[in-house]
C-alpha cells in the first residue's frame, strides 16, 4: 500500500485458457479489486487471444517464457 491507502492490483499471468479459467478462476479475478489477469498463455495462441479479447486482458500469447519473465506480472 502507498501512503494514501491505495494500491495497485496484483497482475497475474495465467497459463492455460480452458474451462477452469473461464468458469472458476477467471470470474474471481475479474471481480477482485486487488487482482487482475494481465496475461494469458495457450499453446495454440488462439485460445489466449479469444480469452484476452473477451475479458480485456492485455497480453495473449503462446510463449509461456514471455509471461514468466514479464516484470509487470
Amino acid at each position: 500500500n502507498s501512503s494514501n491507502g491505495s494500491s495497485k492490483p496484483i497482475r497475474w499471468g495465467v497459463i492455460g485458457c480452458g474451462d477452469v479459467l473461464e468458469r472458476k478462476s477467471g470470474p474471481a479475478f475479474h471481480q477482485s479489486d486487488r487482482s487482475c489477469i494481465h496475461a494469458v498463455v495457450s499453446s495454440d495462441g488462439e485460445s489466449a487471444a479469444c480469452y484476452a479479447e473477451a475479458h480485456d486482458v492485455s497480453i495473449a500469447t503462446d510463449d509461456a517464457e514471455r509471461v514468466i519473465t514479464d516484470p509487470e506480472i
